[in-house]
């Protein structure tokens, strides 16, 4: 990650005795993912997410009054993106090996995309590092809530690292600037708004408009303005938030000459609005829905309000914290869901990662609010640190079963709704870590979590170990609190549902060899779990299954260790329809099909290079695949089976997660050749997750419109 060692609540330095001690950028700049990097030795960058993350980790004590998780560690920062946003598996692979050899004690890693599978070399290193070197690695579970289960980051889904959900937090955080307005002639009042884009309020003095002086409008502002409106240029134009977009409203607000635009919000605090795109529009801004409210009764007695504005960037600024009561404390619906497409318990458990407080390039203000992941990540990463601090070791499987199972397991939450069913543990993993509690932990578990599989590969008996660690007996009482469990498959469909997945009041039931253990102190004792998953159930619908088991102490622990498990077989769940694959250009970011027995023109053999528009092979999988072979035939409808397949040169693809992969195929085969002009066709086969590759009844077969291969002359 790159941080901004500039900003002063990191340091201000770079080196030894700073808070970033070392880093190194191995791109530059310019570095696109695919052209050739320039390294350098100083991290910085172009954007604010490492800063972000470091803040979380470290923030020093600064004007706006908090710190990061564990400001007492260093930090190192290694740069693997350019400004554009993309890097290469050789270039990640590079920075953590570099961060091993400065001495790392703690990896952490807010980067992804989604796979599921976990078998990449970036997150096979990962976890050799973590399980071979004992060095703690944890990794973003992935922004892709929406997708339903079933998708998470690929290295998220990695065997030894610990995926991090993210977990809403209690508050709405927001960072305001003050300005002051007046009422009439009275004297002027301080106020804070945030701050949009763009945000040009330098020097602005300007009397409030509005179209309506009631503060219930819904649609306030999504309409054309009327006829008879005003020139608005030399006005600021209060507008309430709600139905449709801000640029819809800064959009009407412009046709009328407005150039600033104040919106208040329609629910507590504030957020920072994003109009740079309408045109006229200079700067914007909102408030509370308090302080809207207030302005519109002075205008509605008649009195004029008027805004005195200034340059936000040198403007005194203050942190409002809101109470978030609809979702406080639930999994965030951007955080991906689990579990890996091998059925491994992922995410692991997670952390405060909504609105999130912390620091940003110094030359963009210092500090921001931002969501994701990626802020949860470094959450935990600080929170390992003090757990290593106090208990004196940074022993990987301890610190991780501490922090899975003294974590809060969450409520479901759906569109700001709590329930009275525990959530998933797909979708926030063991919960929502309880620092204080995993640190101070007389009380110890073997493992994480316990993962059961499919019906088909059905791990039905399985066991942790409990160990008093303590001085005093201990009587533990070991039981059962199932959560709800999700269709992972749309009804009538071989595809996954979005978010959310429907909920099922069914759940396996599990038996202990004990249900009560009295254990001295240093005495441990093994407890063998066996599980039946829930009957009764559409199996075909893939139905996840998941829960709890309690341990309360007589010493006062209550603990949970969480469990998972799928009715149904992965393996006989189609993952490739038969129409499931097609045609499209490598140009076309969206992969859209292109018609029937289109003519691809390709470069001459053996003179395609990475801006050539090369025609793409592309496969809608179900559920993920961990080969696929792709293969040109014979494309004329005359053609004989019989003339065979040949393989292209970018084929297999392996552990391909659900969504569409596509292979580029510039006229090369596997075998080195090049195929003559013709009619074409692809035909894909994927092995079904789970599936063995010598039973040809694991293998979905599709293949693509003919089309034609011509080359350049």
């Amino acid at each position: 990650m790159q941080i901004d060692y500039h900003n002063p609540a990191l340091g201000k330095c770079l080196g030894q005795g700073c808070l970033v001690t070392t880093g190194y950028d191995f791109v530059g700049d310019a570095f696109n993912g695919s052209n050739e990097a320039i390294p350098d030795a100083n991290p910085m960058g172009c954007g604010s997410h490492g800063t972000f993350v470091a803040g979380i980790v470290a923030a020093q004590p600064n004007e706006l009054g908090f710190s990061g998780v564990a400001p007492g560690v260093t930090l190192a920062s290694y740069k693997v993106f350019g400004c554009r946003g993309y890097t290469r598996t050789d270039v990640l692979i590079e920075a953590v090996m570099k961060a091993v050899e400065d001495g790392a004690q703690i990896i952490s890693t807010s980067i992804g995309s989604p796979n599921g599978f976990g078998e990449d070399l970036w997150s096979n290193l990962l976890s050799r590092i973590a399980r071979e070197k004992g060095i703690p690695c944890v990794v973003a579970a992935g922004n892709d809530g929406s997708m339903g289960a079933f998708y998470p980051s690929g290295m998220a889904g990695a065997s030894d690292v610990m995926s991090i959900a993210s977990y809403d937090s209690v508050d709405t955080t927001s960072i305001l600037a003050i300005a002051q307005f007046s009422v009439g002639s009275r004297k002027a009042l301080s106020f804070g708004y945030a701050p949009g884009d763009p945000q040009k309020w330098d020097n602005v003095k300007l009397p409030l408009w509005t179209l309506s002086i009631s503060s219930k409008v819904v649609d306030d502002g999504c309409s054309p303005f009327p006829a008879n409106t005003p020139n608005l240029s030399n006005f600021i134009v209060l507008v309430r938030r709600g139905t449709c977009t801000f640029s819809q409203k800064a959009k009407n607000a412009a046709a009328k000459g407005a150039r600033y635009i104040m919106m208040y919000n329609n629910v507590p605090g504030t957020i920072a609005i994003a109009v740079k795109d309408v045109k006229r529009i200079v700067a914007a801004g909102m408030v509370s829905d308090q302080v809207g409210a207030a302005w519109l009764k002075s205008m509605a007695a008649g009195q004029t309000v008027t805004l005195r504005m200034g340059d936000p960037s040198k403007a005194q600024r203050v942190v409002e914290a809101v109470k978030n009561n609809a979702t406080g404390g639930a999994v965030s619906d951007f955080s991906s869901w689990g579990p890996t497409m091998e059925m491994n318990f992922k995410p692991q458990f997670g952390a405060p990662g909504s609105s999130i407080l912390s620091t940003i390039r110094q030359s963009a203000g210092g500090f921001g609010i931002a969501s994701g992941t990626s802020m949860s990540t470094p959450m935990v990463a600080g929170v390992i640190a003090l757990m290593g601090e106090y208990r004196e070791s940074l022993d990987i499987n301890i610190i991780r079963n501490l922090l899975s199972v003294n974590a809060k397991p969450p409520l479901y939450n759906q569109g700001g709704e709590f329930s009275d069913v525990l959530a998933p543990a797909a979708q926030g993993g063991a919960g929502l870590i309880q620092a204080l509690k995993a640190a101070v932990a007389t009380t110890l578990i073997d493992r994480p979590s316990l993962a059961f599989n499919d019906t088909e590969h059905l791990n039905g008996a399985l066991n942790f170990t409990i160990t008093n660690d303590g001085k005093e007996d201990v009587t533990y009482n070991i039981a059962q609190r199932p959560a709800g469990s999700v269709y992972v498959l749309a009804k009538d469909s071989i595809y996954p549902s979005a978010s959310p997945n429907e909920l099922v009041a069914a759940s396996a039931s599990l038996s202990f060899s004990d249900e009560q253990a009295v254990l001295e102190p240093g005495e441990s004792k093994l407890i063998s779990v066996t599980a039946t998953p829930p009957t009764g159930v559409d199996e075909s619908r893939l139905l996840l299954w998941s829960g709890y088991i309690t341990i309360n102490g007589s010493d006062g622990v209550a603990m949970s260790l969480p469990y998972e498990g799928l009715a149904g077989s992965l393996r006989k769940a189609k993952g490739l329809a038969a129409d499931g694959s097609w045609m499209s250009h490598s140009s076309d970011e969206n992969q859209a099909p292109v018609a029937a027995n289109y003519a691809f023109v390709l470069p001459q053999p053996g003179e395609a290079s990475a801006v050539d528009d090369l025609p793409v092979a592309v496969a809608n999988l179900t559920l993920g695949s961990p080969t696929m072979v792709m293969s040109l035939a014979d494309g004329r409808p005359s053609a004989s089976e019989s003339l065979g397949l040949w393989e292209i040169d970018s084929s297999p693809l392996k552990w391909s997660t659900r969504g569409m992969a596509g292979a580029s195929f510039d006229g090369q085969l596997r075998n080195g050749s090049y195929v003559t002009p013709g009619q074409y066709k692809i035909v894909t086969r994927a092995l079904r997750i789970a599936g063995n590759p010598l039973h040809a009844e694991d293998w979905d077969t599709s293949e693509t419109p003919p089309f034609y291969i011509t080359y350049k002359q």
